[in-house]
């Protein structure tokens, strides 16, 4: 027999691709920061 309901599992499930959309922006911005800071520092 199944204890979750389904508007658990929709929770838990919005709330996983929450974590992964700020998981994948924090790595593309530690990427346009670092090709910044390399272009500021190191001439290009």
């Amino acid at each position: 027999m199944m204890t979750t309901q389904p508007d658990d599992r929709k929770a838990a499930q919005r709330a996983a691709n929450r974590r992964l959309g700020w998981i994948l922006l924090s790595v593309v911005l530690m990427f346009f920061l670092g090709f910044f800071a390399k272009m500021k520092f190191l001439g290009g």
